[in-house]
């Protein structure tokens, strides 16, 4: 979430309460010098007042891109993974003339926890998609021997 649809009207009226206050400052500085005929007083008058808006402008853009920097930063997570925690990521559902049943593929374990010893009791062999043999562990099995099957971030 950005910071810019966290903004509550209380602020946008607050920075707009700081500009009307700040103009009005600066003109009522210029009404206080003597009435002179001309346009002069009107055309500083305003250039006062553009200098003044131009001025708050740029210090809210300012603000805006320093609050923004460090909102898009999270703080990284550190990849924990416990001695018996397998990743959820690599279940697989692998037909065979028994049926469907879910596998965990070997080359998606070594990928994302690493070479690691499982049971050879949970070990089952099965053809993948392209119709190469591959090598997977039992779902059930594993369960049943003690690991967990968690959402391991990579």
């Amino acid at each position: 979430m950005t910071l810019e649809t966290n903004h509550t009207p209380r602020r946008t009226t607050s920075k707009l309460v700081a500009v009307l206050a700040a103009a009005s400052i600066a003109v009522a500085g210029l009404g206080a010098t003597p009435a002179q005929a001309g346009g002069k007083d009107a055309a500083r008058t305003l250039a006062v007042i553009a200098g003044v808006l131009l001025l708050g402008k740029v210090i809210s853009d300012n603000n805006k891109k320093r609050r923004r920097r460090h909102a898009a930063t999270p703080a990284p997570q550190p990849n924990v993974y416990y001695g018996n925690t397998l990743p959820l990521q690599c279940v697989r559902w692998v037909d065979s003339d028994r049926g469907a049943y879910r596998v965990l593929g070997k080359r998606c374990i070594e990928n994302r926890v690493g070479a690691i010893q499982l049971p050879r009791s949970c070990k089952r062999i099965f053809w993948g998609a392209n119709g190469r043999q591959r090598t997977g562990y039992g779902r059930r099995c594993l369960l049943n021997s003690g690991y967990r099957i968690e959402p391991i971030s990579r």
